[in-house]
């Protein structure tokens, strides 16, 4: 064999370092662009496991990676999937001190239908009556007060409430009475049923009653309402009521007043007193429940005696089906007509009918040692709207106010029928006005 001599495996030894050292970075630079996907982004993907050699001394080729452009890096731990939490349900919190209950809360219900326009509402009949207030619209023929304007045109005095709704007929369904700033509240036409059966004699019988539409006060006439009244007389000159309590809140009913004083005052804001059935009606609604709230026994937020005089709109629960307040407790209240024990059975005989068409009451105090006897309604045991009492017109007592109503039938004419007229002033004659 022949021998290279040492220069010559000198040179080919460092020629072969240099062919390896070549392939050693060839096969770097070729591993760096194969891990960091081609190049396209800055960070590297996570590092893969290499496998061991197989036996057949090749090496099993990676997986390939799917190069994705302007993707976020990817986490290495695996995701942990959060469930949907279902969408918030909004909760009203409940007024303080609205209603307080006697323990029995399994007794309560709750309607599923919104309220209506209006703030207006009726009560649900149970079979059963609970013990509880329930609430759900009513149908007072009320829309949102944008999808018709008023269809009538209100006399001078009066005006109607924005956002409260027009009723079918086109009349609104909350008014103002300038003279007085008294709000009042629609009474729709139709009938509602008068009295009980198996009650007191003087409320029976049971029957219907038929009633135009008419305005009614929201609340009882305050004392700051009284005060107006009369500081208006003073001013023209005219003769003055006696003064009330001139300490009392303006906010209370103005209590102490006369059947007569109450009429004058009704008569200079445009208004009257309400006929006994205006009154039931708008206490109780079109379904003879035995309070305005229905058949459930009274709650309140505090509490309650009868003839315990409030500042108007106290009790939020004492609140008719039209939304009309303070007919069950607050002050009692006068009515238009003379008292009889028989009143409703001598109406139903003279009519000779069923049904009752805007009755006015008896002519006189029929049955009664003193004839002077008004009607005077609300404030009754155990809060039932059906009770009727008698006093003597000219008692002023601290329990007893008013309010006022205004028909519609009146307002379209613009003055009162002239035999309605002259009623009124032969009963004002009799009573002493």
């Amino acid at each position: 064999m022949e021998t290279l001599p040492f220069s010559s495996v000198d040179g080919y030894g460092r020629r072969a370092q240099r062919l390896n050292l070549r392939r050693f970075l060839s096969v770097l630079c070729v591993g760096l662009l194969w891990g960091c996907g081609g190049g396209d982004e800055a960070t590297p993907p996570p590092a893969v496991e290499e496998k061991p050699l197989l036996t057949g001394g090749e090496v099993k080729p990676r997986p390939k990676v799917v190069k994705k452009s302007n993707t976020k890096r990817r986490s290495t731990s695996k995701p942990t999937r959060r469930r949907k939490k279902p969408p918030g349900i909004p909760i009203t919190p409940m007024p303080e001190e609205e209603f307080a209950s006697s323990g029995n809360a399994d007794e309560f219900e709750i309607a599923d239908e919104p309220f209506a326009v209006g703030e207006s509402f009726s009560v649900n009949r149970q079979e059963q009556p609970l013990s509880s207030t329930q609430y759900a619209p009513a149908n007072t023929g009320a829309s949102d007060g944008t999808s018709h304007e008023s269809r009538v045109r209100l006399p001078k005095g009066f005006a109607a409430v924005p956002g409260t709704g027009i009723s079918e007929e086109g009349w609104p369904q909350r008014i103002v009475s300038l003279q007085d700033e008294a709000e009042m509240v629609l009474i729709p036409a139709g009938l509602f049923t008068r009295g009980v059966d198996g009650g007191p004699e003087d409320a029976g019988p049971q029957h219907q009653v038929q009633l135009d539409s008419y305005y009614i006060d929201l609340h009882e006439v305050t004392f700051a309402q009284y005060r107006r009244y009369r500081r208006d007389l003073s001013a023209n000159n005219q003769r003055l009521p006696k003064e009330l309590d001139s300490d009392a809140d303006g906010a209370l009913p103005a209590t102490g007043v006369r059947w007569g004083e109450a009429g004058q005052y009704a008569r200079w804001a445009g208004k009257e007193l309400p006929t006994e059935a205006e009154w039931e009606k708008a206490a109780r609604g079109n379904v003879p429940y035995a309070y305005p709230w229905g058949d459930g026994k009274p709650i309140w937020h505090r509490p309650r005696e009868l003839s315990q005089i409030d500042p108007v709109e106290s009790f939020r629960g004492d609140r008719s089906p039209f939304g009309v307040m303070d007919l069950a407790g607050n002050a009692r209240e006068w009515c238009q007509d003379w008292y009889s024990a028989q009143s409703y059975q001598m109406a139903l005989d003279q009519s000779n009918a069923a049904t009752l068409l805007n009755p006015p009451g008896p002519r006189a105090a029929v049955g009664s040692k003193d004839r002077t006897v008004r009607v005077v309604r609300g404030s009754e045991e155990g809060w039932e709207i059906w009770r009727r009492s008698g006093i003597p017109m000219g008692t002023r007592s601290p329990t007893i106010g008013f309010r006022c109503v205004w028909r519609l039938g009146q307002g379209e004419s613009g003055r009162e029928d002239k035999q309605e007229e002259k009623q009124q002033q032969r009963m004002r004659k009799k009573g002493g006005f």
